[in-house]
């Protein structure tokens, strides 16, 4: 039934059963209002229940005068109490059926926003993982984009930097002559001639202090931090000027050196023959200098050589600081060594060759034209092969630097692979740790979600499965209350005056002087006419005269679905009336058996999803509380914020975590000897 006819129904209530007069009670459309959403099954209750104090007393007269009336008709037949009961039954049964429906939509209804709920529930739920994924994805796209830009201003930052040591590459240095007779004697020295003569004074103090804190035997306290700056310093020095010089003018510098520590060793030999303390002084000097010779410089290649290739074979067998101060003192020592073998074989071999050059001139020294021919062209060949020693030396150095360039060049890749490993292992740390706050965000949001839904759900048991007849009779004298209220306000109110319109902006003219409202005018002298045509066809008088037609139709319209109900009602009653003639004893069981049925069916329909809403809000509380607990766990871990570099007492996290896995291990097998 729609609230037009609900209000209809109302309306006949309070004139009829309230005995409310037909001016005094409200219009239809004030009833209507008061159908609004589950307001209207509270008034079809009223008006099925609810009756006036008139019509009380009458049935209590009515059962008193049933009573009289059993009495004085003791002596009727069982049949007229059997249709009695009968009747009564059948009363019941309908009131049970229409309770019954009524108790069948309250649950429909209750079962649809159960549903709706639900979908909303699964769509937020939906739209928060789909914002949470577009979230990750997006911040994981960010940090690849600040990735790239990164590594694109360090390329570009390299390329500026090789092309700047590549034009400074074609340009040509100029070095001192070696010869002080020399007019390129004058030119001042390059700048990375100096850089590399001070590299290598600091690399040569470096051994130096190595060598002789080996000799000595004692270490004095603070010598050790001193040797780890110079090696410090020697370090940077050298990635200073490979990346700040071409390898070529390196190169050329190194070469340059060498020949100047190969002049200073022939005039050491050519001081030899001349005199034993002065070479001795020459030796001692030669010691002090900061140059190397080449085969000291031989000697500390093959040993880096061996140090990267036992370095790139292992990269997890790293060697101990004091396993490279042992070896570094044991390459020093057989350096110095094999120096003063090359020295003494150098003292033997220029004094067999004094000896040869003055036997040869001892020959040659007849004064004859063929000696003196011969003389010079001994001396010649002489200085040929010297020449020609000199410049397989050479060669043999510059080989032997290239190929220390190379395993330097190996040795500067291999360091640059490992920090760039260990930037992205500091990129993958730093990700981890955002996913895990993202993590802990979304448990937390969820749980939180949890508990607001868990809330919800026994707030809608509680208001809206649970009955509450209390509330809603005072909710109910609440709207009787304000409809009273409405009612005494509106009888106060004139309509006629709040009819106004408007004309031109300037005067307010009453809608019944209008030409459309004339005819309602009670002063109008066919105003009796339209007031009983109205009346007659069931029209009220604010309506328009346009809309008679319409309503006429309307009005027979629904008088011919009303004739159509009254015929199926009349065939239904006759056919009821038909049965109920024919079957003197209903089956009254066998109703009761379906009506219990039926609250059964309902019963294990709705507990069981009851059932089921409240343990998954228990089980979404419970895998709350373990993922705050393992949130917990792991926040509250003690390396937790310990990075990978930080020591205590010395040693690093993962240092203390083997030497305690290792005295577990002890302990555990000194237990099984002792057992």
């Amino acid at each position: 039934m729609d609230r037009r006819g609900l209000a209809q129904e109302l309306r006949r209530w309070v004139q009829e059963e309230m005995g409310v007069p037909q001016q005094k009670a409200p219009s239809e459309e004030i009833l209507q209002r008061l159908f609004i959403g589950q307001c209207a099954d509270i008034w079809k209750y009223v008006m099925r229940h609810v009756r006036s104090q008139r019509t009380v007393k009458n049935i209590d007269g009515n059962l008193l005068w049933y009573q009289q009336l059993q009495h004085s008709e003791a002596q009727h037949s069982e049949e007229e109490k059997e249709r009695q009961r009968r009747r009564q039954l059948c009363q019941e049964i309908q009131e049970l059926r229409t309770e019954l429906q009524h108790l069948r939509e309250q649950i429909v209804s209750a079962e649809r926003e159960v549903v709706a709920q639900e979908l909303n529930n699964h769509r937020s739920q939906d739209f928060r993982r789909r914002s949470l994924l577009l979230r990750a994805y997006n911040r994981k796209r960010w940090e690849q984009w600040e990735a790239l830009q990164d590594s694109n201003l360090r390329i570009q930052y390299r390329c500026d930097q090789l092309q700047d040591v590549s034009r400074a590459s074609q340009r040509e240095i100029v070095f001192p002559a070696l010869d002080a007779n020399m007019a390129m004697n004058s030119f001042p020295e390059p700048e990375v001639l100096r850089e590399v003569r001070e590299v290598y004074d600091i690399r040569y103090k470096f051994f130096r202090s190595i060598y002789a804190d080996t000799i000595s035997g004692s270490v004095l306290p603070g010598r050790d931090d001193l040797r780890l700056m110079a090696h410090h310093q020697w370090l940077s020095e050298g990635e200073k000027l490979w990346s700040s010089y071409p390898p070529n003018h390196i190169v050329s510098s190194l070469e340059h050196l060498t020949l100047e520590g190969t002049r200073d060793l022939r005039q050491l030999q050519s001081s030899l023959a001349a005199d034993p303390a002065e070479t001795s002084c020459s030796v001692s000097e030669a010691m002090s200098d900061p140059r190397e010779t080449s085969e000291d410089q031989e000697n500390s290649k093959r040993a880096r050589l061996q140090c990267g290739d036992g370095r790139s074979d292992s990269f997890t067998r790293l060697p101990s600081y004091s396993c490279l101060i042992q070896e570094g003192w044991a390459e020093t020592a057989a350096v110095a060594s094999q120096l003063c073998n090359v020295q003494r074989q150098s003292r033997d071999l220029s004094a067999r060759l004094a000896d040869k050059i003055q036997e040869v001139h001892q020959t040659l020294s007849d004064g004859s034209e063929l000696s003196v021919l011969s003389r010079a062209a001994f001396d010649a060949e002489l200085r040929l092969v010297l020449l020609r020693g000199c410049q397989d030396a050479l060669l043999q150095e510059c080989r032997t630097l290239q190929a220390e360039a190379a395993d330097r060049r190996q040795g500067m890749k291999f360091l640059q692979q490992q920090q760039q490993n260990i930037q992205d292992s500091f990129l993958l740390l730093e990700k981890k740790q955002e996913q895990i706050q993202v993590l802990i965000k979304a448990t937390s949001f969820s749980k939180a979600q949890v508990r607001h839904n868990s809330g919800e759900v026994q707030k809608f048991v509680q208001e809206r499965l649970l009955l509450r007849p209390l509330e809603v009779v005072q909710e109910s004298q609440r709207l009787q209350d304000s409809v009273m209220k409405d009612l005494n306000h509106f009888t106060a109110i004139s309509l006629p005056t709040l009819q106004k319109v408007t004309l031109h902006g300037v005067h307010q003219i009453p809608t019944q002087e209008l030409s459309i409202n004339r005819l309602s005018n009670p002063s109008f002298h066919l105003y009796p006419i339209y007031k009983a045509l109205y009346s007659s066809i069931g029209l009220s008088l604010y309506k328009t005269p346009e809309s008679i037609l319409q309503h006429v139709a309307d009005v027979k319209k629904h008088l011919l679905f009303l004739r159509a109900q009254l015929c199926s009602r009349s065939q239904a009653t006759n056919k009821i009336h038909k049965q109920l003639r024919e079957s003197q004893t209903p089956d009254i069981n066998t109703l009761l058996d379906l009506l219990s049925a039926h609250y059964a069916q309902q019963t294990d329909q709705l507990v069981p999803k009851l059932q089921q809403i409240i343990e998954q809000c228990q089980k979404s509380q419970e895998y709350g509380k373990e993922v705050q607990a393992a949130v917990n766990d792991w926040w509250e871990q003690p390396a937790q914020q310990c990075l990978p570099w930080e020591q205590r007492g010395g040693q690093t996290l993962q240092q203390w975590r083997d030497r305690w896995t290792v005295a577990v291990t002890a302990l555990q097998r000194a237990s099984g000897g002792r057992s």
